[in-house]
């Protein structure tokens, strides 16, 4: 499996051994989960601070002078500039990411089922929105935005009551490295599910020789809980613009 050093070079825009402190990089110009960019990301390699920005969204360099003369902690930082980076659509995140390490971790597969093609089981991926009063057509896109994770079988859930009420897939395999989502609907929580499912998604990634890449923010205690729980590794913190890409569900 690769390495996350490795993985967290290419993800940077890092493809050779450079002193660059600010990297130029289409790869801030991906798209995660469907619904967001992340054009700027700070962070901290070799204990010096380094940007990687999307070369559409040079404008933010006008505060890379003052970023790259303080180097300071990122949390510290990250305070200072979320009173001053604002946009429409967008925000600012310190996020902690975590992959897996734990070659002795045994996986706890009860409970959890893997989504697939079957109509039944399309009207179950419905349950995930029912109190959201979508209507068919938008519930359709919802599906059709994850008809690769269901035909590759990486998208997994534990149903109560013929309701999904906790759900985990991967969103995203770029430079090797697999984006791990997991929600549970807030009536749900505590109670295991959210680590089950998961796991899950971890154990398809090791499978399939991809590396787990778990991001959340710094103050999503339920998700950092599960974090620890599944034996993940923390390994970074960074600095990330969020660029929210305009949903066009409703089109």
């Amino acid at each position: 499996m690769l390495k996350f050093k490795n993985y967290y070079y290419k993800y940077l825009g890092i493809y050779k051994s450079q002193s660059k402190k600010i990297i130029l990089t289409k790869n801030r110009s991906i798209v995660i989960n469907n619904l967001y960019q992340y054009p700027l990301i700070i962070t901290k390699l070799n204990n010096n601070l380094l940007i990687s920005i999307s070369p559409k969204h040079k404008k933010y360099l006008l505060h890379s002078n003052f970023i790259l003369s303080k180097n300071i902690n990122l949390i510290f930082l990250y305070k200072i500039l979320k009173k001053g980076l604002k946009e429409v659509n967008s925000s600012i995140d310190l996020m902690r990411i975590y992959t897996f390490e734990n070659i002795e971790y045994i996986f706890d597969m009860n409970l959890v089922n893997t989504l697939n093609l079957k109509e039944k089981e399309k009207e179950k991926y419905f349950t995930i929105f029912k109190n959201k009063n979508f209507n068919k057509i938008i519930l359709e896109k919802l599906w059709n935005r994850n008809i690769k994770n269901v035909l590759e079988k990486r998208f997994f859930y534990i149903e109560k009551n013929n309701e999904i009420v906790s759900y985990s897939y991967i969103s995203d395999i770029n430079f090797n490295g697999g984006n791990i989502i997991v929600y549970t609907k807030p009536k749900w929580r505590n109670m295991g599910f959210g680590k089950k499912v998961a796991q899950a998604s971890v154990k398809w990634c090791i499978d399939n020789n991809i590396l787990p890449i778990y991001r959340v923010s710094e103050k999503n205690n339920i998700s950092i809980h599960i974090a620890k729980k599944i034996g993940l590794s923390y390994k970074k913190n960074e600095i990330v613009f969020k660029l929210k890409i305009i949903s066009k569900l409703r089109e």
